[in-house]
Order: C-alpha cells, then structure tokens, then sequence
C-alpha cells in the first residue's frame, strides 16, 4: 500500500531556495516544514507529532512533478556569516553598504529564490509507507491546515489518497516527471529525515515559543538528498531513470562506471550520450538505468563522478524513449571483430531489423570511437526496424554498449506512404 500526498497550487504559483539544492520541484524537506508548523497548531499534537514522525522515519518518497515554468529569481540578505547545508562557512560576496530592510550597512546574500508558474498538481508518493487509519485521519486534517507552500502567496490544498504508485505513473507519464531518489547525481533536494524534523522543531520553538532564543543556523542535520528523472517504460514494468555525471566524459570511462551499477534482475544500465544532431561531439554525460527495485553501487564507487542535471536533453528519459523506424548507435555496440559475426550478434538481439549501414568507424558526425581490447570491435551501426517503435533501445545490458536513438539523418526522410 502506498500514500499519496497531492499539492494543488491554487494561484499556480511556486516559490523555492535554490540555496538549498533545487529550486523546483518542491523538496519532501518543504512538505515535512508545513506539516510541521501545522502539528504545532494542532488540537490533538500528540497524535500529530506521531504522524509527523512517521512520515520522516519514511524511506524517501518519490516525487511526480507538472511542468513548471520560471518567472525569474530574487535574492535575500542577511547580516554577517551563515553555514550551508553541509556545515560549513559559506563564501558570500558582501555587498557594499547602502539601504536594505532599514538598515545600513554590508549585507551578506543569503538565498537565491526562485519563482514558477505550476500548470497542474503535484504528488508526493511513498510506495511502501501504510499509516493506520486513526494516523491517516490525522494526516489528513494536518494537510487541510497547511495554507502555502514556499511564499504566503503561493496558496495550495493539500490532499492525501492511496493511489498505487503505478497507476500514477501511468495517468501522469506524458504530463509530469517523475523524480526518483538515487544514491548519487542528479537534482538536489532537502531531505524529509528523523534528523531535519529535529532541527525543524528546534528552529519552530526558537521563534515561536515562550522561552524563545537565538535563532537555529542550518547545521549537518539539513541534509540534501538526491533525485533523477524517472519515466516507465515497457508498459510500466520497468522505470529508465537518467543520472548526469559531473562533467562529460568519454566513452571508455563512462562504460567502467556503468558496469558498476546494479538494477536488479532483467534490467540493465546503459550510456547516456550527447548524441542526435551533427553539432555534438558523442561524449558521455550520463548514464541511463532500466529498473524497477531501484538504483544500487558497488561500496566503492566514486560519488564524486556524478553531478547535477543541468538540462542538458540527453539527461530526460523522454528523449531516449521517442519512437521511429530508423535507427542509429550513439553509443557504439560492442561485439566481435569480424564484421558478418558481429551483424548476426546484432540480429540476434533484433531479428525483424534490417541492418542499413554497420562500421568501425564513426557514421555519422556525432558518434566518437571508442577503444576495446583484441578480441572485441566497436560497431556503429544504422538499421530499420518494420514498424515505428519506441525506446529506449539497448542492444547489450551487460556492457551497456549497443545504444540506439532515431537517426537524425534518416528519419526525417522517411516516405509518408510507409
């Protein structure tokens, strides 16, 4: 059983920090903040803080999000130093001195805000999280008490259900984007923990109670956590989530890193590369994961290679999932180097295509070459498929080479007649 919690934004409208991580979507950090100011309010807090608590004991919701368009950004002040999330001073220009909130003098920037239109609702989603049904009435009266989300003026109603997870995804696939946590990379988004309820409630009774003190500076228990794209495919069985590396990178190291990753049974990770028009180089920016128990790394694994989703096209899963007929390799297959045994591999994996164009060398301006040892050739290969279908296409899950998207050079001409 799964709960759901909506936010239905009734001005449209959606203000964020985007000193906490991202400014959009709104962080599960956010929601835990309103529940929290609404508890303190409640009639019965005890029954309120015991959902609250709950639902922050929790494993980490996913976060299925409307489109959201920007209206631009502003930015706050503060006097003198603040730490940042990971406890550290932060390094702030201080401006000169001139006429701010009523007072003269340097101001230190504090948070930059940013500000969107939001075209529908949005939906907090914890697959496995089932609240018994005194907790789930509680629950409901504290979302019914929660006025806004970010600024006073960005009203909102929130409500909560027991959708499954899946029919969510299959409702809002084409309309939202699916936000699923990951262990590393992707957009960055405060995390609705044990420890940030405790940091909450103490920064709530310094300003608000009787015995009010100084107030709480954000300290190691406001923790980011991090979130990627995820889209189902192949009939909802499976989920393709895109998680960006720090920076582009090539081919070689970019398949080292891939095979480090574990999907669980019958899935696979694949490259994610910047390919589709003659004006991109083909290096890797990412990689892409098929799964549906979620995204693993070896203990060992370097965090530090992945970054964040900057925008960059080849990081939606929307745009490895487009259907055609015609199809090229972005990322090269890797397979034997005899040139007749390595097309067989190939039909083997897709016995009804038909095999246009197959080389060791780059066939198209976007493609890079990449380098494997003896007993292996990298082949870029072009081919049909009978019928229009989608992707995304992968023609080896243990390497995760063979990567297919459509060909731009082909598919624009194909005859309308077919």
């Amino acid at each position: 059983m799964s709960l759901t919690i909506s936010a239905n934004f009734i001005a449209g409208t959606y203000s964020g920090h985007a000193e906490s991580g991202s400014a959009y979507p709104p962080s599960p950090g956010r929601l835990l903040s309103a529940l929290v100011a609404a508890a303190a309010h409640s009639d019965d807090q005890k029954r309120a803080w015991k959902v609250v608590e709950e639902i922050s004991g929790a494993e980490s919701p996913q976060i299925i999000a409307p489109p959201a368009y920007s209206t631009g950004t502003s930015k706050s002040f503060m006097s003198g130093p603040m730490s940042v999330p990971a406890g550290t001073k932060a390094e702030r220009k201080v401006l000169s001195p001139q006429h701010m909130f009523g007072e003269r003098g340097g101001k230190v920037e504090k948070n930059v805000n940013g500000h969107f239109t939001i075209t529908d609702k949005l939906y907090f989603v914890w697959p496995s999280l089932e609240l018994s049904s005194e907790s789930e009435e509680t629950l409901r009266r504290l979302c019914s008490e929660v006025p806004y989300l970010g600024r006073e003026m960005d009203l909102v109603l929130l409500k909560i259900s027991k959708a499954p997870l899946v029919s969510l995804q299959r409702e809002l696939a084409a309309s939202h984007t699916i936000f699923a946590p990951t262990p590393g990379g992707g957009t960055k988004l405060r995390s609705a923990s044990r420890s940030y309820l405790d940091w909450l409630v103490e920064r709530y009774n310094s300003k608000f109670s009787n015995a009010g003190r100084e107030p709480i500076g954000v300290d190691h228990r406001v923790r980011l956590e991090s979130y990627a794209p995820a889209v189902p495919v192949a009939d909802g069985r499976l989920n393709l989530i895109c998680i960006p590396f720090a920076r582009p990178t090539k081919l070689e190291s970019a398949l080292r890193v891939v095979r480090s990753v574990k999907s669980g049974t019958d899935t696979g990770a694949f490259v994610l590369a910047r390919a589709g028009n003659p004006h991109l180089d083909g290096s890797a920016v990412g990689m892409g994961v098929l799964t549906r128990e979620g995204v693993e790394f070896d203990p060992e694994f370097n965090f530090d290679l992945l970054g964040e989703d900057r925008g960059t096209a080849s990081l939606q899963p929307r745009y490895w999932m487009r259907s055609a007929h015609y199809w090229m390799t972005a990322v090269p297959f890797i397979a034997h180097p005899d040139k007749w045994v390595a097309s067989q591999q190939v039909l083997a994996r897709m016995p009804e295509a038909e095999i246009l164009e197959i080389s060791s060398s780059p066939i198209r301006p976007s493609q890079q070459r990449l380098g494997v040892d003896d007993q292996h050739r990298a082949w870029h290969i072009s081919l049909k498929t009978p019928e229009k279908i989608a992707g995304p296409l992968l023609l080896d899950t243990e390497t995760g080479s063979g990567v297919l998207m459509p060909d731009y050079r082909l598919e624009g001409k194909l005859d309308v007649r077919e």
